[in-house]
């Protein structure tokens, strides 16, 4: 990750664009009409692309854009290097010659100069007047940024602001990415103050890890939007149901539900969501009031609206009593009908009374053409009536063409997200309220970690050793049904029989209802081809069933390899529901967690939702609940609900299993079954192959770094837990908090406070192990439950190059030794991540940390803007 010189990128005060002077690339010609007609607040310089022309230059300019043949482009860019140069828009598509790109790049790596592209061709920032863009519109100043794959859809997107007066701080299409990607712009964007929000069009992803990181840091500051075409690609080769299930599309669902994002499906809806994400205060529930001037418009926007399942607002009595005291009015109830003849003072007499109810999230102001209301007298009493509140959230909708036309520009440029009909006003609404839902769930404080959440690794690694050296690539029925119990799974007992007469004989000793299957090597649908059979009572029937199964077996899928059989007690769950659990390793994101409807019918119902491990309690819960089968797991009329805490677990150890064991690529449970009385495995099978990456590496999200656990001893020879924070700790976090010395919490974080909030709090639990780390020191328990004693923080810049510390102990536990454990963790930590250098903030009169930073071989310095704070460094 780096956002080295894109300052450069995206606010230069010195601009380059070399190029013929007569361009007959059309796309040359049009970037740069479009650069030397925009406004630009800097200096242009224009010149051949050409060395004598880059070093003719009077300065070095911030961004060069390349505007002319690639194929002399190495040249170009080192003589721009050596000239000063940060930033290169190359706007030629890529070169047939494929060493033209590596050529670049080389050029560039002994500067750090950064380039765009090749083939981008679309770069605006019209707060500075810059526009090397193929549109002929000149975009408006605003907080909307753009980030595409496709010089089209940029283009479309910025035609299409231009024309609803929605300004933009940033628009940038990519082109190739062959140094500047998605997650660098994103890094860029989610610290920009002038983006309130982010846009983007993707086509491909490149470095996942890196990508996600950058996905999931932006979604947690500012509503990112995506839309992602090529949906229905071309699938790889599936043999197994769970790898069926996983397609790329529900993949990639997984990855942007994990960061946080909200996903639209289509160009038209990307603008909905552009115009209601773009201005402040994004964030909307979905309790719904509906004012409209005609029955009719209002109980069509309630039809749009509850079909994307937001609610109608209940109104309070203090709300209906105020509505009964307006004459006219058609209906309290709602949607509140005013009439088609009321005069547009309706509007702000009625806005008032519901704005003050606390039961109202949003308001969607519903306006048809008429005679008696004109629209832009609708909008001038709208904005009366409404006045400058931010909550609840004000949307309208002003049907029509001719005169609404104005009216929605005048809502707009008041900062009203405005629709011209319900549907487009309802899509957008929930948007609103899914990057709500999205934000609460990146917050939301995971349960206690389960204390009986135990692994038996030993029995695990020898059972799949003895695998691989078998040669085996599936692992099936007993063999697979182990290693799930020592990842604590309750499972059946199954006992393997070679012949017919043997399943008889063990059927005669478990002396209960039996269930026969057949025992294969070859990943094969078992009940498909017949060999599954339950409900046997008697040994004879077992051996009369063996024999038909093989016959059966043998005609229905000839190229298996049939061991023998299996024979187990039947389990008999009268309210069980059979579900489907794995994961399956995805080529760009690595291993991804199955979870839906299970049994043979899973494939034609498709009720399945993937996701992104490592999970905990909360992500595990959310992710059961996005399925259809989690309506049936709940108590309801005539049922017992399951028990749900035994199948979050289930997930919880799958996700586990997928992180530990890189050589297993595919894990499929087909049935778990669920009820009240927990979960249990009734068939299972894994693969084994060559992991494609080693360890954690696979995954698109860092896992929880196990490794740096660590016990130590204070000075008076008491024992912690030194370890990473993770998310199950911000209860005891916010507990140990309110026990520190104000003083100490103001030296800590520079300002007078008694307490952590729980938003607060979770940004400082929730952590992605890939940029940052926090070692906390904790006591005896597990995560959840161990009382906190300190933390040592340590952020590292998008670079990688610098990382800034932070550390706090408990009052109590001042003087024993715990401050210097923690500063000398974070020293070693910053070494093992290839960090440069470590710095901190320290206030002046805080004479113990500076003393301690001093010992530990901090320089400290001082800060002429800030007298009264010291800026100490640790190079490394």
């Amino acid at each position: 990750m780096t956002v080295r010189y894109l300052e450069y990128l995206f606010n230069p005060r010195v601009v380059a664009l070399l190029g013929p002077a007569e361009a007959r690339d059309p796309i040359a010609a049009a970037v740069a009409n479009g650069m030397l007609r925009a406004p630009f607040h800097g200096r242009m310089l224009v010149a051949e692309d050409t060395i004598e022309a880059i070093e003719a230059l009077a300065e070095a300019p911030e961004l060069a854009v390349l505007n002319g043949d690639l194929q002399k482009a190495p040249a170009l860019i080192e003589a721009l290097g050596r000239k000063g140069c940060k930033v290169v828009l190359a706007v030629g598509a890529p070169p047939e010659d494929p060493d033209i790109v590596p050529a670049m790049l080389a050029a560039a790596h002994p500067f750090g100069l950064r380039i765009v592209g090749p083939g981008a061709f679309n770069l605006a920032v019209p707060a500075i007047g810059l526009q090397a863009v193929v549109s002929p519109v000149l975009p408006q100043p605003g907080r909307l940024a753009f980030i595409t794959h496709s010089n089209g859809i940029l283009d479309t997107l910025i035609d299409w602001a231009a024309g609803n007066g929605i300004g933009l701080s940033r628009a940038v299409s990519l082109g190739a990415k062959c140094d500047v990607d998605l997650a660098d712009v994103l890094d860029y964007l989610a610290l920009d103050h002038s983006t309130g929000a982010i846009i983007m069009y993707l086509e491909s992803i490149t470095r996942p890890r890196k990508f996600m990181s950058a996905l999931r840091a932006a979604a947690r500051i500012k509503p990112v939007v995506v839309l992602k075409a090529g949906r229905f690609g071309p699938l790889p080769p599936a043999t197994t149901t769970i790898r069926r299930l996983a397609d790329a599309d529900a993949v990639f669902d997984a990855v942007l539900a994990r960061a946080g994002c909200v996903r639209v499906e289509a160009i038209e809806e990307l603008f909905d969501a552009a115009a209601t994400l773009g201005f402040p205060g994004a964030a909307m529930g979905d309790r719904l009031a509906i004012l409209a001037n005609g029955y009719g418009a209002g109980l069509l926007a309630a039809d749009h609206l509850l079909e994307r399942n937001a609610r109608l607002a209940n109104l309070s009595s203090e709300t209906l009593a105020g509505l009964s005291s307006i004459p006219g009015l058609k209906s309290d109830l709602n949607p509140i009908d005013i009439g088609p003849d009321a005069a547009p003072e309706r509007y702000a007499e009625v806005l008032p009374v519901l704005a003050a109810d606390r039961g109202i999230d949003g308001i969607l102001v519903v306006h048809t053409p008429s005679a008696v209301s004109s629209a832009l007298s609708a909008v001038e009493a709208t904005l009366r009536g409404f006045g400058t509140r931010r909550q609840p959230r004000l949307i309208a909708c002003f049907m029509g063409e001719t005169e609404a036309r104005a009216a929605r520009a005048a809502l707009r440029a008041s900062g009203i997200p405005t629709f011209s009909t319900p549907r487009q006003a309802a899509r957008a609404i929930m948007h609103m309220a899914a990057y709500r839902r999205n934000q609460e769930l990146l917050a939301e404080t995971p349960a206690s970690m389960p204390g009986d959440f135990t692994v038996d690794s030993l029995t695990v690694a020898q059972e799949i050793e003895e695998h691989r050296l078998a040669g085996r690539e599936w692992v099936h029925g007993p063999d697979a049904l182990r290693l799930l119990s020592a990842y604590g799974f309750p499972t059946v007992r199954p006992i393997f029989a070679a012949t017919p007469a043997e399943a008889a004989e063990h059927a005669k000793r478990i002396g209960a209802t039996i269930v026969l299957k057949i025992a294969t090597r070859d990943p094969i649908d078992k009940k498909a081809v017949g060999g599954v059979t339950l409900g046997l009572d008697e040994p004879d029937d077992v051996h009369r069933a063996a024999e038909l199964m093989m016959r059966r077996v043998t005609a229905r899928a000839p190229q298996a390899r049939i061991d023998g059989f299996t024979v187990e007690p039947m389990v008999i769950r009268p309210d069980g529901h059979e579900l489907l659990l794995g994961f399956v390793e995805d080529e760009q994101f690595g291993p991804v967690v199955v979870f839906g409807n299970g049994g043979t019918a899973c494939e034609v119902i498709r009720d399945r939702i993937v996701a992104l491990p490592p999970l905990n309690m909360a992500l595990a819960r959310h992710a059961i609940s996005r399925t259809r089968v989690a309506n049936l797991l709940s108590a309801g009329p005539g049922r017992p609900g399951i028990d749900s805490r035994a199948l979050e677990l289930a997930l919880l150890r799958v996700a586990q299993i997928a992180i530990d064991h890189p050589e297993i690529i595919e894990l499929e449970i087909n049935p778990l079954v669920a009820d009240p009385e927990g979960v249990i495995v009734l068939d299972a099978r894994f693969r084994l192959a060559e992991a494609s990456q080693p360890g954690s590496k696979r995954l698109a999200i860092r896992p929880y770094p196990k490794s740096l656990e660590a016990l130590v001893t204070d000075d008076v020879g008491e024992h912690y837990q030194l370890r990473p924070i993770r998310p199950e700790d911000e209860r005891p976090l916010i507990k140990g908090v309110t026990t520190v010395n104000p003083e100490h919490l103001r030296l800590r974080f520079f300002a007078p406070m008694k307490e952590l909030s729980h938003a607060f709090a979770a940004k400082l639990t929730q952590i992605d192990y890939d940029r940052e780390m926090a070692f906390v020191l904790m006591g005896e328990g597990p995560p959840g439950e161990a009382e906190w004693f300190g933390t040592g923080r340590l952020v590292s810049d998008p670079d990688g190059e610098k990382g800034e510390y932070a550390v706090i102990v408990r009052s109590d536990r001042l003087g024993r030794g715990l401050g210097r454990l923690l500063m000398e963790r974070i020293i070693s930590y910053g070494k093992e991540r290839g960090l440069r250098e470590i710095y901190g903030e320290v206030l002046r009169e805080n004479r113990t940390m500076l003393q301690l930073a001093t010992e530990l071989g901090f320089i400290v310095k001082s800060s002429p803007d800030e007298p009264e704070v010291a800026h100490v460094v640790l190079r490394i």
